[in-house]
């Protein structure tokens, strides 16, 4: 966790006078209702400082105080009467956003500053992405904070660390080479030897570093959000007859190999084998999930491995 500080350049409120005032921007991500503490019922605000169905007065002050401690505000930033601004909160369509994205919120945060001339602005970098530290991801992938398209830079970091520091054990992550967490042959083969291995062979260019790696998936990520749902799958644009005629295919093709307990298939041949029967798309999506299909009724299954040569998929 590290703040980070924009200096805007402007000094429109250098001649104020100090004082504690403060200006709140929120932008709620739900309706301004107050439950009653009486009947337990619900009511907008819009509709009366009163409950509707027992009369008891609303304890709308209260209601008031406790939006300022709330972190799931779509928008929740400060700004003092000497200038300086904070952005205390920040959700895109991850953190509960139905139609705004973390960007144009934060672009909008970002002309609001403009517009009234803010001295400086910061943020605590908490923010998460994947179920990781977004400031890591970007990092790793970027080489700066997600907060650096908008002029943001390091200020300070837990226990006193400095910019430099911290720049550097981003780019010591970013460059340490995929090999050394590929098989080598002197252990046994985990799970991560074999995740590297599959998305080395789905991708086009080398993937050599670690951002090359998070940087691909980081891709394959937004490419996947991008598409529009069918109506057979959300995560799949094929019907299930579409993937089970495939793989029939793919399983013939292993059956004429030779004997199925000696002779592995690379994932390029069988590709290459069926490439004129689909798409590049569903062909991908068959090898995916080839590995552990009943064949013969049940009576065998498709076995797959990642051969630590050629770091390419294999079936049988």
């Amino acid at each position: 966790m590290h703040r980070l500080r924009k200096s805007v350049g402007f000094e429109g409120w250098s001649s104020h006078p100090v004082c504690r005032k403060r200006y709140r921007f929120i932008i709620r991500s739900g309706g301004d209702t107050k439950a009653c503490t009486r009947c337990g019922n619900t009511q907008n605000l819009s509709e009366g400082s009163n409950c509707k169905w027992c009369s008891m007065a609303l304890d709308i002050e209260n209601w008031v105080y406790s939006q300022l401690e709330d972190n799931t505000h779509l928008l929740h930033g400060v700004i003092h009467s000497n200038g300086y601004a904070h952005l205390l909160c920040l959700n895109g369509r991850e953190g509960g956003s139905g139609f705004l994205t973390g960007r144009a919120i934060m672009d909008f945060w970002d002309r609001l500053c403009s517009s009234l001339a803010v001295r400086k602005a910061s943020v605590m970098d908490v923010s998460r992405k994947y179920g990781m530290d977004y400031r890591l991801l970007h990092g790793i992938t970027r080489g700066c904070s997600w907060y650096s398209e908008w002029g943001y830079e390091f200020k300070s970091g837990s226990y006193a660390l400095t910019k430099e520091a911290y720049q550097s054990a981003v780019d010591t992550l970013s460059a340490i080479p995929l090999s050394e967490f590929l098989f080598q042959g002197r252990k046994p083969r985990t799970q991560l030897h074999s995740i590297i291995s599959f998305y080395q062979s789905l991708s086009c260019s080398e993937l050599v570093t670690v951002k090359d790696l998070f940087s691909f998936l980081l891709q394959m990520i937004r490419e996947n959000s991008s598409k529009p749902a069918s109506k057979s799958s959300v995560l799949c644009a094929w019907s299930k007859s579409d993937v089970e005629r495939v793989q029939q295919t793919m399983v013939k093709i292993l059956k004429a190999s030779g004997r199925p307990q000696a002779n592995w298939v690379t994932r390029w041949a069988l590709k290459r084998s069926i490439c004129k029967s689909a798409s590049p798309q569903l062909i991908d999506y068959c090898l995916k999930h080839f590995g552990g299909v009943l064949v013969d009724d049940g009576s065998r299954v498709v076995s797959s491995r990642c051969n630590p040569g050629s770091n390419d998929f294999e079936y049988r």
